[in-house]
């Protein structure tokens, strides 16, 4: 269907499917919603998550764990990214301070989003030094002298 289109089109998204059986299994069409699921989404077993009363406490814990396992990928991902950004300045012609800043305020965004406010706190300071150590580069290497006074 189109939004399993859509979903597939994502670059570096994770998905699964949870199915609670306890309430199919009241109204006794559990094997019927199984077999459809296992059979529109044959290519995809592994990402199917059935839960029902016996296994709730197993398959929150699978959950949890997934979901901190793609999130701390995604974090990774971004982290390997904004370093190379900053690994890259003055090495090629396509470099961008704009883009360097963007990607390490998406990052702390992020962070904010799950009230990490310390990991923000740390990666914006590391932001501060980074632009001030670029800034002392470029004007040292564009005229000898720095346009750039710190003040601190």
């Amino acid at each position: 269907s189109e939004w399993f289109a859509t979903l597939n089109a994502i670059e570096n998204s994770q998905w699964f499917i949870i199915f609670d059986s306890g309430r199919a299994k009241e109204k006794k069409n559990r094997g019927h919603v199984m077999e459809k699921i296992k059979s529109d989404f044959a290519r995809f077993l592994d990402r199917l998550i059935e839960m029902n009363e016996q296994n709730e406490k197993i398959s929150l814990e699978f959950v949890q764990l997934t979901l901190s396992t793609a999130l701390d990928n995604f974090i990774a991902s971004h982290e390997n990214y904004f370093l190379k950004l900053k690994t890259s300045f003055m090495s090629d012609g396509t470099w961008n301070l704009g883009r360097l800043i963007n990607q390490q305020v998406h990052i702390c965004r992020i962070y904010w989003s799950l009230s990490l406010f310390e990991n923000v706190l740390a990666l914006l300071d590391e932001l501060g030094l980074i632009i001030t150590d670029i800034l002392n580069k470029v004007s040292e290497k564009s005229s000898g002298n720095s346009f750039f006074i710190s003040t601190g």
